[in-house]
């Protein structure tokens, strides 16, 4: 069975395991009542980097088993309250048409494709903290952003990252 989102392409059995491996543009979530904290680690760092596909209802924890989303509209509900605030993610990239909904065998998944942030609007980072909220992806994992990867991540904006929070 063959889930379709752009040009991403998840590939489950029929035993409801995940066969699609992630990696620098794919990450899986077991996303059962509520979102993951570690999901907008994830968001920052694929924004920060080439873009990539969050998919929520696979326990990548538990052999990418999927576990699915229990309650979808809430989900969705929390995945924009949480990317229009300020105070938690310092930039919406997400458009309507970025989020799309599956059923698999009977489970709902959400999948998630963040864009890569423009050179002019990174870094992108979490809870109003520049240092400790910006991300980058290398590999299946997020991993926190030095001070100089920031001014890299920055571009333009580098100025801006040396110099304070203006």
């Amino acid at each position: 069975m063959d889930i379709k989102h752009s040009d991403v392409n998840i590939e489950i059995s029929e035993n409801g395991v995940c066969l699609t491996k992630e990696g620098i543009d794919m990450e899986f979530k077991k996303c059962g009542e509520g979102l993951p904290q570690s999901m907008w680690e994830t968001y920052s760092s694929f924004a920060n980097t080439f873009g990539g596909t969050i998919v929520l209802g696979i326990d990548e924890r538990n052999g990418n088993i999927v576990s699915g989303v229990n309650d979808p509209d809430k989900i969705l509900k929390d995945l924009w309250d949480t990317v229009n605030n300020p105070n938690r993610v310092n930039i919406n990239l997400l458009q309507e048409d970025d989020v799309e909904i599956r059923t698999i065998q009977g489970r709902t998944i959400i999948l998630v494709h963040v864009p890569r942030a423009r050179r002019e609007l990174r870094p992108v980072f979490l809870n109003n903290n520049l240092n400790s909220g910006t991300y980058r992806r290398n590999g299946q994992g997020d991993y926190h952003c030095t001070l100089n990867e920031i001014r890299r991540v920055g571009g333009k904006r580098g100025r801006w990252e040396v110099t304070g929070y203006r």
